[in-house]
């Protein structure tokens, strides 16, 4: 039985020790996700400063505007 606790007991030092290093490397350079989610949120931020600008458009240049950008996506691919 004192076997089990010994090993349960280095198990929590590693995940104390983990999470230490995780801490530091979050304080040096700052949450992975957070960043990510700073560069989707400008790009949120471009779409919807966008929505104006089609809201205003006739059917017609709408239509116009969606194939033009269309083949602008298509073009960059190949």
């Amino acid at each position: 039985m004192e076997r089990k606790c010994l090993k349960t007991a280095k198990k929590k030092n590693v995940m104390v020790e983990e999470n230490k290093v995780d801490k530091l490397l979050t304080t040096v350079f700052g949450d992975p996700q957070k960043k990510v989610l700073r560069r989707l949120q400008r790009k949120v931020d471009e779409i919807n400063n966008l929505s104006e600008k089609y809201r205003k458009m006739s059917d017609e240049k709408l239509k116009e505007a969606f194939w033009k950008n269309s083949k602008k996506a298509f073009q960059k691919k190949i």
